[in-house]
C-alpha cells in the first residue's frame, strides 16, 4: 500500500493543478438532465437555526465544509458551498444500525427526509471516534444529502448505482485532495497497525487503490483530469455493482 499511496498523493497533486470546471454529473454517459441548479431566495435551506446535532457530528460537519472551501478551484469549493447552504437542514443523530448493516445512512424516503430536514443516521460505534474518522464517513453520506437536494431543485437525476459511485467517488476526493498528508498518513498508520475499529478509515486503502487505478493509462492523455476521473468512476461502478448489498438495494 505504501508505494501506492506515494504514488497517488504525486498524481494528486497534480490533477488538483489543473484549471477546468468539473461536474460529477458530465461523468454519467447518456443523462440528459441539466446539471444547472436553479438558485432559490433561501439555496436549498430556509432553516435561520440548524438542527441540535450531536457536537462531534457537527465538528465533522464543520471540518468538512472548511476543507472543501479552502481549494482554489471551483469545482472543488462549489461541493462545498452546497454544504453550507445545506448545514442548517441537515439532521444528524446517533442509532443504531447494527440491524442494517451500515455505519451510517441517509434516507431519500420523502416521507422522511426533505430539503428542509435532511435525515443522515450514524451508528453509535462512532460516538467515541475522533473527528477524522466521522468526517470520512459523513463525506459519503452528504454527498447523498446533496444529490436529494439538488434533483428536488431539479438538478441531475441519478440512479442507484450512480448515487454510490458519486458518494465513493467524492469520499475518495476528500481523502486525497482534502487532508493534510499528516493526516493521510495517519489514516494509512491505523490501517497498518489494526488500531482503528472504524470500517470508514479501513477502507481508506480502498480509496487510494481506486485512485491509484484511474491513473493509469492517463500519462499520454490529453485531458488528464477526465481521462483520472472517468478511471475512478470505472473502477468505483464495478465494485459496487459486484457488491451483494448494492445489487440487492439497487436492484441490479
Amino acid at each position: 500500500m505504501k508505494r501506492k499511496y506515494k504514488y497517488l498523493i504525486g498524481i494528486f497533486v497534480v490533477f488538483c493543478s489543473l484549471s477546468v470546471v468539473l461536474d460529477f454529473a458530465t461523468m454519467f454517459k447518456g443523462s440528459t438532465v441539466s446539471t444547472t441548479v436553479p438558485q432559490t431566495k433561501n439555496e436549498y435551506c430556509a432553516r435561520v437555526e440548524p438542527y441540535p446535532i450531536p457536537e462531534q457530528l457537527k465538528r465533522a460537519v464543520s471540518f468538512i465544509i472548511e476543507r472543501y472551501s479552502k481549494n482554489q478551484k471551483d469545482w472543488y469549493q462549489n461541493v462545498g458551498m452546497d454544504y453550507l447552504k445545506m448545514k442548517n437542514c441537515i439532521d444528524i443523530s446517533f442509532t443504531n444500525l447494527n440491524s442494517e448493516g451500515a455505519e451510517g445512512m441517509f434516507s431519500f424516503d420523502e416521507s422522511v427526509s426533505t430539503p428542509e430536514r435532511l435525515v443522515i443516521q450514524v451508528d453509535q460505534s462512532y460516538i467515541n471516534l475522533d473527528e477524522l474518522s466521522t468526517a470520512l464517513l459523513l463525506t459519503h453520506e452528504l454527498t447523498h444529502a446533496r444529490q436529494f437536494v439538488r434533483e428536488y431543485f431539479g438538478g441531475p437525476k441519478l440512479d442507484c448505482v450512480q448515487k454510490e459511485t458519486e458518494a465513493y467517488a467524492q469520499q475518495t476526493l476528500f481523502s486525497m485532495i482534502s487532508l493534510t498528508k499528516e493526516e493521510q498518513n495517519s489514516l494509512t498508520s491505523r490501517i497498518e497497525t489494526g488500531s482503528t475499529s472504524s470500517n470508514q478509515v479501513r477502507f481508506f486503502e480502498q480509496l487510494v487503490n481506486w485512485g491509484y487505478d484511474a491513473t493509469k493509462g492517463c500519462t499520454n492523455a490529453k485531458d488528464k483530469d477526465q481521462c483520472f476521473l472517468d478511471g475512478l468512476v470505472k473502477s468505483i461502478k464495478s465494485w459496487v455493482i459486484s457488491q451483494s448489498a448494492y445489487k440487492e438495494q439497487c436492484g441490479i
